[in-house]
């Protein structure tokens, strides 16, 4: 990248260069001061800029939407680590992936950095048929998932899976029971059976 700045007060010697944020490399300052006699006299400085360095974190798992949101680092994995900021706490409740911006406290030479967390949707029941039969015996239920695989429960919440995929067989029953089908894709898992 080139090196680039301005000065604070062109007119004046009483004047600051400020290097860009962004600037790497050489700059050459020629200041020229012309007195009332018309006498200049004329000096050169060089600054060599070092470009900061970008900070690099660990990257961070995908979540599933509305789990508890990660907490952002506040130092870096560099050596030695850069301390700052971010722009933001994580929110799980938008799926989706949301880049965070991590600012560097100042007296540190780094620059800003990026972190990106995905936020994944979770699968969800889509429809269900029903079975039934006449007199004591099996039936036969399936339901459809919006992704992952279907776990089949004799109860709403809590419990063990009885058997998983899109179709379930009861045992035997010999009047009206109610299963429940609950999605899972991965660690995400549909918010209600």
């Amino acid at each position: 990248g080139g090196a680039g700045g301005s000065f604070s007060a062109v007119n004046s010697l009483n004047t600051n260069y400020i290097v860009d944020s962004s600037a790497s490399g050489t700059i050459v300052l020629t200041l020229t001061a012309t007195n009332s006699c018309g006498t200049a006299i004329t000096d050169t400085v060089t600054l060599n800029v070092s470009a900061g360095i970008i900070p690099t974190f660990n990257p961070i798992p995908p979540v599933c939407q509305n789990a508890s949101a990660p907490v952002l680092p506040t130092n870096s994995t560099n050596s030695p680590s850069i301390i700052g900021s971010w722009n933001s706490v994580v929110s799980t409740s938008t799926v989706g992936t949301t880049n965070y911006t991590f600012t560097p406290n100042a007296g540190q030479c780094a620059t800003q950095g990026i972190l990106s967390v995905t936020i994944l949707p979770l699968p969800t029941i889509t429809a269900t048929t029903p079975g039934s039969r006449c007199g004591t015996g099996s039936v036969t239920i399936s339901a459809t998932a919006s992704s992952g695989v279907i776990n089949w429960y004799s109860s709403s919440t809590g419990g063990t899976s009885l058997g998983s995929g899109s179709s379930f067989t009861t045992p035997s029953i010999s009047s009206t029971t109610t299963y429940w089908a609950e999605a899972v894709d991965g660690t995400c898992i549909s918010s209600t059976r």
